[in-house]
C-alpha cells in the first residue's frame, strides 16, 4: 500500500502542474545528455530515443562485449554489456548499454571520452576471447 502522505503528495502534484514541469525538466536533461553521446559518439553506431535515459552502442567488430565492458571499468567507466539487459530468447545486439544519468555532466562527458578513445584503439591481445 502507498503511504496515505505520498499519495497525497502525488495527487496535489498532479493537480497543480508540478508533476508536469519536473517531467519537462527531466526530458530537457536527458535530451542534452543524448547530444552530447551523439556529439562523442556519432563516429560509432549509436541508438538511443531523444530523451532516453541510455544509449545502444554496437561495438566494432574487433571488440567483444565482456573484454570490452572490463576494460571500460579498468579505466573508471562502467558500462553494461547488451545480454544484461535481454528479456526473451530473441537476438541480441552485439554491443553495450550506456546509462546517461547518475553523474554530472562534465563526469558523462569525461566517461563518453573514455569510451570513444577506447574504440578508436585496438583490443590488447590478452583480452581477446578465443
Amino acid at each position: 500500500m502507498v503511504s496515505p502522505i505520498l499519495a497525497e503528495i502525488a495527487t496535489r502534484w498532479i493537480a497543480d502542474g508540478t508533476t508536469a514541469e519536473l517531467l519537462a525538466f527531466q526530458r530537457a536533461a536527458f535530451a542534452r545528455r543524448n547530444r552530447i553521446a551523439r556529439r562523442i559518439l556519432g563516429d560509432f553506431d549509436i541508438a538511443s530515443l531523444e530523451t532516453a535515459m541510455h544509449i545502444w552502442l554496437d561495438l566494432p567488430e574487433a571488440w567483444q562485449k565482456a573484454e570490452f565492458v572490463a576494460l571500460a571499468r579498468n579505466e573508471r567507466v562502467a558500462v553494461g554489456a547488451s545480454e544484461n539487459f535481454r528479456i526473451s530468447d530473441t537476438p541480441i545486439r552485439k554491443g553495450i548499454r550506456i546509462c546517461l544519468g547518475g553523474v554530472g555532466e562534465r563526469q558523462l562527458e569525461e566517461g563518453l571520452q573514455t569510451i570513444a578513445l577506447l574504440l578508436r584503439g585496438t583490443p590488447e591481445p590478452a583480452l581477446l576471447t578465443i
